[in-house]
């Protein structure tokens, strides 16, 4: 794809005021992780899955915020 495509490809992103609210397109995978990380203490059959879950949401909300604040600055991906 070139250049002038990508560029009419993206949509806008919405202005946001407040700072922190920026980054909340990661909380979902963070909660996720918690959650996942919650019933792999319990143990048993689940927890190793539970617990390869929860290590790639928490990549993933680093992958997604880092985007984002990568946007933010002006640049692209």
């Amino acid at each position: 794809m070139t250049f002038a495509l990508r560029r009419g490809l993206r949509q806008p992103l919405p202005q946001v005021s407040f700072g922190p609210f920026r980054f909340l397109e990661g909380l979902p995978w963070l909660v996720l992780a918690a959650a996942m990380r919650v019933i792999a203490f319990g143990g048993g059959p689940v927890a190793l899955p539970a617990i390869v879950i929860a290590s790639i949401a928490i990549l993933h909300a680093c992958a997604v915020v880092t985007r984002r604040s990568i946007e933010l600055a002006g640049a692209s991906t």
